[in-house]
C-alpha cells in the first residue's frame, strides 16, 4: 500500500477530521507522483459529496505541507468539543482547517 487516510465526520457542524494521512517513504518526494496530495484531494472530494463544509487536521510534522494545500492554522478551540477534550497538549499538534468549495 502506497498511502492511507481516514475521514471522520462530525455531522452537526458539517466538519470532518482528515486523520492518519500517511505515504510510504519510497513514494514520498517522487517527482510527478504527488501521492499524498492526490490522497488528500480525494478525501476532500468525498467530504464534499457527504455535504461537509470543512476539514481539519492535527499534525506534528506536516503543517507546512497542509498549508500549501489550502489548510489554515487554527486554535484548539476551533475543534469539536469532543475532540478538544482529548487534545494532547504534550504532542503540540498544530490544528489546521480548510473550508471546502461548494458545488
Amino acid at each position: 500500500m502506497a498511502s492511507w487516510s481516514h475521514l471522520c465526520a462530525v455531522q452537526p457542524r458539517r466538519l470532518a477530521e482528515l486523520a492518519c494521512v500517511a505515504v510510504k517513504e519510497s513514494f514520498q518526494n517522487q517527482p510527478g507522483l504527488r501521492v499524498g496530495t492526490q490522497l488528500v484531494e480525494a478525501a476532500e472530494r468525498v467530504a464534499q459529496e457527504m455535504g461537509l463544509q470543512r476539514l481539519f487536521v492535527l499534525t506534528t510534522q506536516a503543517h507546512h505541507w497542509f498549508e500549501r494545500l489550502g489548510y489554515l492554522p487554527a486554535g484548539v478551540d476551533a475543534l469539536p468539543a469532543e475532540k478538544q477534550k482529548f487534545y494532547n497538549l504534550q504532542r503540540k499538534s498544530k490544528v489546521l482547517i480548510k473550508t471546502l468549495e461548494t458545488a
